[in-house]
């Protein structure tokens, strides 16, 4: 009798055991993919990006933001190809004539001794979407610009140096018919003045060509340059992670002075992007032409001339 009561005593002992390990087993299989994925998600680590993501994710988040800021700011960059790495101070206000304006000005110079300043008012999208305004002026003032030759033939050895300096002032209208297409037309006045270049380790440039092979090397003309153009531009967002945007100009230089150097020239801008990693990373292509011509009797300055290098 009394192995009988032990017996009885210890299968009501498991009774509870069985009855709590049937209410953990997942009754469905929506609980049991819940309960795997809960049981995978302890298991999981925190991502931790390595030192170039970081500082991409750091140019991306916080540089651009100093740099693209409101009120005074930091101007770092470069000027213009060659000018070395420049540095300066610039204002900026969006919030002119209740947010329709902008008012953007800037003053720097570089390690070798280029300087640039400039002012420009830019009305974007008035009259509710449609007008685009904008107005400049500005000195830009490169003391050690390099000279090869033109054309083809040109050769690394008779690298030469010239100094120029050049004061623009001008305004653009253009209007928007339709979403991402501006249309429209440029007036700016141009007085470019030339002079002996500043590096010390090249000779200028009448030294090594005769003034005949260097169209422009002794004038001292104004300009006046009228323009029309097509931009099409439906990036998204304006620091584009995808999208495109394509401009289309042509430009009519007016020699104002001594009516030597009145040419025409084609320029066509297109640029592509191709956004990836959920928009965190993008490819961009770029494709860039230019040509000129001239009428008979005219000729075209040799510092106008569409570079290459």
């Amino acid at each position: 009798m009394p192995r009988v009561v032990l017996l009885i005593l210890t299968i009501l002992s498991l009774i509870p055991r069985v009855a709590a390990a049937q209410q953990q087993e997942p009754q469905t299989r929506e609980e049991a993919d819940r309960e795997r994925r809960e049981q995978q998600a302890q298991g999981v680590t925190t991502y931790k990006p390595n030192g170039l993501e970081r500082a991409l994710d750091f140019a991306e988040d916080k540089a651009i933001f100093i740099l693209d800021r409101e009120g005074f700011h930091p101007k770092l960059g470069s000027l213009t190809t060659g000018s070395g790495f420049a540095y300066g101070i610039g204002f900026r206000d969006r919030d002119l004539f209740s947010n329709k304006g902008v008012l953007d000005i800037w003053v720097a110079g570089s390690v070798k001794r280029y300087w640039a300043t400039e002012a420009r008012f830019t009305f974007p999208r008035l009259a509710n979407n449609h007008l685009h305004l904008e107005a400049w002026g500005s000195r830009r003032d490169y003391p050690q610009e390099n000279f090869f030759g033109l054309g083809p033939d040109s050769h690394r050895d008779d690298r030469s140096d010239y100094a120029i300096r050049t004061d623009h002032f001008g305004g653009r209208a253009g209007v928007r018919p339709v979403e991402h297409l501006l249309v429209g037309g440029t007036m700016e006045y141009l007085k470019p003045r030339l002079g002996a270049g500043q590096n010390d380790r090249y000779p200028d440039v009448p030294v090594i060509f005769p003034p005949s092979d260097v169209p422009g090397i002794d004038s001292r003309s104004d300009f006046m340059r009228t323009a029309a153009f097509v931009e099409v531009d439906y990036r998204e967002p304006i620091y584009a992670k995808k999208g495109g945007w394509y401009r289309f100009d042509f430009s009519h230089y007016d020699d104002r002075t001594t009516d030597q150097f009145t040419f025409n020239r084609y320029d066509g801008d297109v640029r592509q992007f191709f956004g990836f990693l959920a928009g965190r990373r993008v490819i961009a292509l770029r494709l860039a032409a230019s040509t000129s011509d001239t009428e008979a009797g005219q000729t075209m300055p040799f510092f106008f001339m569409p570079t290459l290098g």
